[in-house]
C-alpha cells in the first residue's frame, strides 16, 4: 500500500483444492478483513467456491480451522459478512466485504458503486492487524483495479498528486496482469477522479451539523459558499451518459409515451413490462432506483398518460408493487388511473381497480385498493398521495411534513416489491423522496449521513435526479432539522 509495506494479499478465489490452504493464508497472517470481488458463479461458470458457511452460527471445517458465519448484512451492492476462525482454543474475526456487482474481466456498471465499496472496507474496524486479502476469481484483474485505487487515493491524500500509471507498473512487477484489460484501467482513473473530487466519507451524525456550518462558509477563491462549490463538483463528477443509453424511450413505438421528450429512462434500468395487452410493449417510462440495503427499492416513473394506465397496472402487477407514493397535486383527468369519487372500480385492459377505502390526513390521502387480473389473482395496493407539496414548491415547505409522510409509508409497506414514486415527470419530486428516504435509511443503519453520494447513485439511473442547488441544500437542512428532533439518532453510544 502507498506508505505501507505488506498492506494487502492479492490472491485467485479459494477453489476446492485449495480452500485449506486459502484459511491457513488467513490465519497465519493475522488478516482482519477480506475484500470478495467475484461471485461464485458467473455466466455459468464457477469463480470461486463458497468459503463460508451458509448460514448464520453454522460451522464449516477447512483443515484445521473451523469456519463459522457469525452476521452476514445485506447492501444494495455488497455483502459484509462476520466470520469466525477457530483453532483448538484460539479464535479470530475476520470481515468479509463481498462486492457483488463487477463482472470477470470487465469493470462495474458505475464507479460510484466502488468508490463507496472501498469506503466501506476502509471504515470499517477489526480486531486483526494483518495485511487485507483481496481476490477476485484468478487474482489479478479485479483485485488489481481495487488495489490500485486503494493505493492512488492514499497517494493523493498524502502527496497531493497520483501516479496510476506508476502504481500499476509497480503492481505488476509483483503479480503478473495486475489491471487485466484496458477498460479496468481506464475504469481506475474515472474511479480516483470521483473520489478524490467528490470523497466518499460518511459523516458522522452527531458531527454532521459541525461540518453543514463549514459549508455554509464563502469560499474566497471561488467567490460562493462551499456548499454550492461542492454541489458544482458533485454535478461535474455525475456520469454522463451515451445518447444511445435512451434510445429505447425515444424509438418510434415509444416516443408518444413519454411525457416530457427531454426525460427519458436509461435503457438498462428500466422495469421491464411481460403482463401482455394488446397493442402495449414491454416499455415504460420508469426506472429502478437504489435505496441503502435494496438495489431495486424504489421504481420512479411519471404520472401516467391516457394512453399509458394500462402499463402503469402492468408494471404494479408484474412487480408486486403494494404501494404507491403520489407527489404532484396537478393533473389531467383524463389521466387519473385510480377510480374517483362516486366510482366502485376502474377497468384498465385486463386489470379491474377496486377502491375499498379512502382516509384522509393533514399530510396525504391514502386510498386502499383491490387489483384483479382478469378477474382473479386479487392483490392489495395502497395509493399515498401528498397533499403536503405544492407543485409550485421546488421544495416542501416543512421538512418534518416530508419524514412524517416516508415514516407513513415506509411502516405500511410489506416489502413485497419495491416502493412505485411519481410525480408529474417522474424525477423532480420523485427524486427528491428517494434521496430523503434512502439518506435517513443509511443513517438509521451506519449513524452517518452521505448525501452526494446517495444522489451519485441514482443518478446514474435518472440523471435529473436533484436538478437545481435548491434540493441539495434543502437535503441538507432537513437532515439537520431530523436529527435535532430525533436525538435518538444523532448521539449514538
Amino acid at each position: 500500500g502507498y506508505g505501507q509495506v505488506r498492506k494487502y494479499i492479492a490472491s485467485q478465489g479459494p477453489l476446492d483444492h485449495t480452500v485449506n490452504d486459502f484459511w491457513r493464508m488467513v490465519w497465519q497472517c493475522d488478516c482482519g478483513k477480506i475484500v470478495m470481488l467475484t461471485n461464485i458463479f458467473e455466466e455459468g461458470k464457477q469463480k470461486c467456491i463458497q468459503y463460508w458457511p451458509e448460514e448464520e452460527n453454522q460451522k464449516v471445517t477447512y483443515g484445521a480451522i473451523d469456519i463459522f458465519l457469525i452476521k452476514e448484512e445485506v447492501y444494495s451492492d455488497f455483502v459484509v459478512r462476520i466470520i469466525k476462525m477457530q483453532k483448538g482454543s484460539e479464535s479470530k474475526v475476520v470481515k468479509q466485504f463481498h462486492f457483488t456487482v463487477w463482472p470477470d474481466k470487465n469493470v462495474p456498471k458505475y464507479s460510484s458503486s466502488l468508490v463507496h465499496f472501498r469506503h466501506k472496507v476502509n471504515n470499517t474496524e477489526v480486531t486483526c492487524t494483518g495485511p487485507m486479502v483481496v481476490h477476485c476469481s484468478a487474482g489479478i484483474g479485479r483485485t488489481g483495479t481495487f488495489i490500485g485505487l486503494d493505493y492512488v487515493v492514499n497517494q493523493a491524500k498524502e502527496v497531493d498528486y497520483v501516479d496510476v500509471f506508476g502504481c500499476v507498473e509497480g503492481l505488476r512487477r509483483q503479480r503478473v496482469n495486475m489491471v487485466q484489460t484496458q477498460r479496468q484501467y481506464v475504469f481506475l482513473h474515472d474511479a480516483v477522479l470521483e473520489a478524490l473530487i467528490c470523497p466518499n466519507a460518511g459523516i458522522p451524525s452527531k458531527d454532521f451539523q459541525e461540518d453543514y456550518k463549514k459549508l455554509l462558509e464563502f469560499d474566497s477563491i471561488k467567490k460562493k459558499v462551499k456548499l454550492r462549490v461542492q454541489y458544482e463538483a458533485m454535478n461535474k463528477i455525475s456520469r454522463r451518459h451515451e445518447e444511445e443509453e435512451f434510445d429505447k424511450g425515444k424509438s418510434l413505438e415509444n416516443k408518444t409515451k413519454n411525457r416530457y421528450s427531454n426525460i427519458m429512462p436509461v435503457g438498462s434500468e428500466i422495469p421491464l413490462l411481460s403482463t401482455a395487452v394488446d397493442g402495449h410493449n414491454e416499455y415504460i417510462n420508469a426506472v429502478f432506483l437504489p435505496g441503502f440495503k435494496n438495489s431495486k427499492a424504489f421504481i420512479v416513473t411519471q404520472m401516467p398518460l391516457e394512453d399509458t394506465k394500462v402499463d402503469l397496472w402492468r408494471l404494479v402487477y408484474d412487480y408486486n408493487i403494494s404501494s404507491i407514493v403520489m407527489l404532484n397535486q396537478s393533473y389531467d383527468s383524463r389521466d387519473v388511473y385510480w377510480p374517483e369519487a362516486g366510482e366502485l372500480s376502474v377497468t384498465s385492459g385486463p386489470f379491474i381497480i377496486e377502491q375499498t377505502h379512502i382516509e384522509t390526513s393533514r399530510l396525504y390521502q391514502l386510498l386502499k385498493l383491490k387489483i384483479g387480473y382478469n378477474n382473479k389473482d386479487q392483490r392489495n395496493l395502497k395509493i399515498f398521495q401528498a397533499k403536503f407539496w405544492s407543485d409550485s414548491d421546488v421544495v416542501p415547505k416543512d421538512s418534518s411534513d416530508i419524514f412524517s409522510f416516508i415514516d407513513v409509508v415506509e411502516n405500511d409497506c410489506n416489502n413485497s416489491g419495491p416502493v412505485l414514486v411519481h410525480c408529474l415527470n417522474g424525477c423532480d419530486k420523485s427524486g427528491l423522496y428517494c434521496v430523503l428516504a434512502t439518506v435517513i435509511e443509511r443513517l438509521r443503519i451506519e449513524q452517518d449521513v452521505d448525501i452526494q453520494h446517495i444522489i451519485k447513485q441514482m443518478r446514474n439511473m435518472r440523471p435529473q435526479i436533484i436538478p437545481n442547488y435548491e434540493q441539495f441544500q434543502f437535503i441538507y437542512e432537513a437532515v439537520i432539522e431530523y436529527l435535532q428532533d430525533f436525538e435518538t439518532y444523532s448521539n449514538f453510544q
